[in-house]
């Protein structure tokens, strides 16, 4: 019931389409990083991401190894900011769920 909207929307249960229009040369991994990095430096709104051609541009500005292509180089790409990730979601979940629990 509550994935009706993606499912009539989509004609699937996730609410973003993770392969890019066939005219960017940009993955997902690398979307999605891109959304971490943006929503860390308050440029973007936690929970959304950048568009391809956002993510495109950012990857033509910076360099075709600006953003990793993949979950490993993702998690190896910068440690930092992964453990600070890890850190930040588990906290989030630990209070997400506290707070839906009551």
């Amino acid at each position: 019931m509550l994935n009706l909207p993606s499912i009539i929307e989509n004609g699937t249960l996730s609410y973003d389409k993770k392969s890019p229009p066939l005219s960017m040369n940009v993955t997902w991994t690398q979307r999605q990083y891109l959304a971490q990095i943006l929503v860390n430096n308050g440029e973007l709104e936690n929970g959304q991401h950048p568009s391809w051609e956002q993510t495109q541009r950012y990857i033509r500005l910076h360099g075709e190894d600006s953003l990793p292509d993949g979950i490993l180089k993702g998690i190896t790409q910068d440690y930092l900011l992964t453990i600070k990730e890890f850190f930040k979601d588990l906290i989030f979940s630990i209070f997400y769920v506290r707070d839906n629990s009551d």
